[in-house]
């Protein structure tokens, strides 16, 4: 396989996959050419503890001999998230997450889901979406913790021809930087995938027009809408831009760090 996980994501949690041995399989094919890449492997959440030799067996296979699997569960867990970890010595930058307690945005599958939450510097938005589209079935993607220097994705050396995040992809959760990836989207047009679910975290009012051109562009799937500011100014600005109409499938609105009269007025836009 030529593709090559970046260089950010080493020592880190590569693979994400469910309890199911053929999907384990499945995740294996795409994932053995990384294994070099990374100490640590999740196989599987969930998973009771008479499954785990069988797991072992099966994930041995995919990602060869010398490795045995650990709990990595929270306290007070009814679920058990398995890790496999090779036998090399660790590294200095390794780092292994405990699995998040809060509850998805979008229920889905873990295999369909997807949470980055690295607090690695990407180079680019380019990694971020060459990662992404290595999950063709996603339905669910919640991206945060990424800082990206550069949001110029026509540029670049390995840069994907047509680049496009999952068409299936209906959940979107963003806590990153919001410029970037809105502007993105926004040249994908009607090429998109049709976002049903969407959360937008700490606006900006630099991110203002942004999110302001995404909403109306992407408007017209969207079934639930969350806004949480961080910028005292940004939700005024913001009011002054946004149009529902746009959102004529529009049944729960989520609003965070906005005043009665801004959230008056954003309520209004809708009427």
């Amino acid at each position: 396989m030529q593709r090559r996980i970046p260089t950010e994501l080493e020592d880190t949690v590569i693979d994400f996959c469910h309890f199911d041995a053929k999907t384990l399989v499945n995740c294996g094919l795409v994932c053995r050419s990384w294994v070099p890449a990374s100490r640590y492997h999740l196989i599987s959440e969930g998973m009771s503890e008479p499954k785990v030799e069988k797991m072992k067996d099966v994930a041995n296979k995919i990602l060869g001999s010398g490795l045995f699997l650990r709990d990595r569960s929270r306290a007070r867990r009814s679920t058990k998230t398995w890790v496999a970890e090779s036998g090399r010595s660790p590294s200095p930058k390794c780092a292994c997450s405990h699995p998040r307690s809060s509850v998805p945005f979008y229920s889905a599958s873990p295999s369909s889901n997807l949470i980055f939450d690295f607090k690695s510097r990407f180079d680019s938005l380019k990694q971020v979406i060459d990662c992404i589209s290595l999950c063709p079935r996603l339905v669910s993607l919640e991206l945060g913790g990424t800082w990206m220097r550069r949001g110029d994705f026509a540029s670049g050396t390995g840069m994907r021809a047509n680049a496009q995040l999952p068409p299936k992809l209906r959940a979107l959760t963003l806590t990153c930087d919001l410029d970037y990836i809105l502007n993105w989207l926004l040249q994908l047009e009607d090429d998109g995938p049709a976002i049903e679910h969407l959360q937008l975290h700490h606006i900006v009012q630099r991110e203002v027009p942004a999110v302001a051109a995404y909403l109306e562009r992407a408007g017209a799937s969207i079934e639930s809408l969350a806004l949480l500011f961080r910028d005292n100014d940004a939700p005024d600005r913001l009011a002054t831009k946004l149009y529902l109409l746009h959102a004529p499938k529009l049944r729960k609105l989520t609003l965070e760090g906005t005043g009665s009269p801004t959230t008056t007025q954003i309520t209004k836009s809708r009427s």
